[in-house]
């Protein structure tokens, strides 16, 4: 999918489609990661292995979070210049 996303750019804006193919690949990211969690592994690493997990999903909010952010102060400051 982030193949796809990079060759065919869907989003006319640059941000979003980089910010798409980065959800793309940290979501690739987490699926491996879950592997951790087979019976495989001992109870220290599949603890670490959660650590991992939850800091990989507060990266990813942060980082929607500021671009959320980013567009809405440049949105307001455009509708303020407007008036």
């Amino acid at each position: 999918m982030a193949g796809f996303l990079f060759h065919t750019r869907p989003y006319k804006l640059n941000l979003m489609n980089n910010l798409e193919i980065f959800n793309e690949i940290y979501t690739v990211i987490i699926l491996i990661e879950m592997t951790l969690f087979c019976d495989g592994y001992s109870t220290a690493v599949k603890i670490y292995a959660g650590y991992l997990f939850i800091a990989n999903i507060a990266i990813i909010m942060v980082v929607q979070l500021f671009f959320l952010l980013r567009e809405m102060r440049r949105d307001l400051k455009i509708s303020l210049q407007r008036r």
